[in-house]
């Protein structure tokens, strides 16, 4: 399992949505969704599971606001589990 927190600053006042998706960088399918509405302060926290040992991991974070779908910030980092 590898937990992860995300922090949103300056969260719209109508809130937001955090979505995190965790796949294999080299493709497929996603082996792990999850979408929770971003705390109001603080950490939204999240648990990636379902990896693969040995596979290089891409996961993908996108913030959106609940007031304009368009308006979004998306983050991405990689990791494998050993």
């Amino acid at each position: 399992d590898f937990p992860l927190s995300v922090t949103v600053t300056n969260r719209p006042t109508a809130g937001a949505t955090i979505t995190v998706s965790a796949k294999p960088d080299a493709g497929g399918s996603a082996f792990f969704t999850q979408t929770k509405d971003a705390a109001a302060s603080g950490a939204t926290t999240f648990t990636i599971t379902g990896a693969s040992t040995n596979i290089l991991n891409m996961v993908t974070v996108t913030v959106t606001s609940k007031s304009c779908a368009t308006n979004t910030a998306t983050g991405n980092y990689k990791f494998t589990r050993k």
